[in-house]
């Protein structure tokens, strides 16, 4: 994390608000001060970025892609029987998510070896499981849209007044998602709770969290989250959006 973060975080943490009413700290100087370290930070990193506002209406509508791999996480049940049901075994794969709004095309590492190219007419799914050859198809129904839309995250709401700290020690928004959009590979399973997380600073998404109802007939799937801790509020390089030499949008691949 830059180092501006970590003492925006410390500013914050000694100047938060107790009460709505009660305030230790005017809240035009913390916005002052936040704005002092994001210019600290434009001059650290030389970064083409463009900051948001996600305190009122967050949206995922925007240019922004991962730095560095994030990670995809997806948590089971336990089985019947076994002591104390609940969440079990846990998977972690590497996931990055790159997001060009300008161009209406989104690149998303979604499970441990499937990639969707979402783009504004159509979308390429990119199979690359290590062992055999890479496979691409080509997709008509699915977008840019209806993709981000098929997470739960095209409406967002805000059901908490002030910001929160995630498990990743990482000052944020927290929004709720719609649930009973979600169509997600890897799950039949409904959603009951779509959660996401959007940085207090530059107003990315870092994160959400999906969790399944429990359904005897079908997967065991508890949680599906994604965390990227490097989401940089700017559009990727273009080279990052273009489709592997396998996938053609020709009739024979069409889903």
């Amino acid at each position: 994390m830059p180092k501006f973060l970590d003492q925006a975080s410390d500013f914050y943490d000694r100047h938060r608000c107790l009460h709505r009413c009660d305030c230790l700290v005017d809240r035009r100087k913390l916005v002052f001060f936040k704005f002092i370290y994001f210019l600290k930070f434009l001059d650290e990193t030389g970064s083409d970025v463009t900051p948001h506002d996600a305190s009122i209406n967050f949206t995922v509508f925007i240019n922004q892609y991962t730095g560095k791999d994030g990670t995809f996480t997806v948590t089971y049940r336990k089985a019947n029987g076994e002591e104390n049901t609940g969440p079990g075994e846990h998977k972690i794969h590497s996931s990055f998510w790159y997001q060009s709004h300008t161009n209406e095309v989104l690149v998303h590492k979604l499970n441990e070896n499937m990639t969707i190219y979402a783009m504004s007419t159509h979308s390429f799914w990119y199979k690359n499981d290590g062992i055999s050859s890479p496979s691409c198809t080509y997709d008509p129904r699915m977008n840019y849209y209806a993709y981000i839309n098929n997470l739960g995250m095209t409406s967002l709401t805000r059901e908490h007044s002030e910001i929160e700290s995630t498990k990743h020690h990482t000052r944020v928004y927290i929004y709720q998602g719609n649930p009973n959009e979600v169509a997600i590979i890897g799950t039949r399973q409904r959603a009951f709770l779509v959660t996401t997380y959007a940085d207090s600073v530059n107003g990315v998404l870092l994160g959400w969290d999906t969790y399944f109802a429990s359904d005897m007939n079908s997967d065991t799937v508890y949680e599906m989250s994604y965390w990227y801790d490097n989401m940089i509020a700017s559009e990727p390089s273009s080279h990052l959006m273009v489709p592997p030499k396998e996938c053609v949008p020709s009739d024979q691949a069409k889903v």
